[in-house]
């Protein structure tokens, strides 16, 4: 029996792409730092790993999201998943090695593209 192939991190509104950590803070903060409020960016290096960023206790935590040679991806406290979007599904109820639940994701505007490289959305990069 196939299992299913992982969800595309690109097809999720909460997904910003190749920003860093200071971006992601201040898109956060834009939204009042709500308890939960989360977004997922892809790590500048290295590359194929991710990154969650949530807000608790009106401050912000990071956690990597590493790819294991095995292609399954895991924060450093967490058990593996096929990807990002399947890991964040999880901890939405189960904390698991994070300090507070992704309640919230924080969408992109309609007009915003994730970032794959400085000058280039995913979908570019895609096509």
């Amino acid at each position: 029996m196939a299992t299913a192939a992982p969800i595309k991190p690109s097809s999720v509104l909460y997904f910003y792409g190749r920003i860093t950590r200071e971006e992601a803070e201040q898109i956060l903060a834009s939204y009042d730092k709500k308890e939960g409020l989360f977004l997922l960016r892809e790590s500048i290096n290295p590359l194929n790993n991710y990154a969650i960023s949530i807000c608790h206790n009106n401050n912000f935590h990071h956690y990597n999201i590493e790819k294991r040679q095995d292609g399954m991806y895991k924060i450093s406290d967490g058990r593996p998943f096929p990807g990002p979007i399947e890991l964040i599904q999880h901890h939405e109820n189960n904390l698991d090695g994070m300090v507070t639940h992704p309640r919230y994701p924080c969408f992109r505007q309609p007009f915003q593209r994730p970032i794959a490289f400085r000058g280039m959305t995913y979908s570019e990069l895609e096509n």
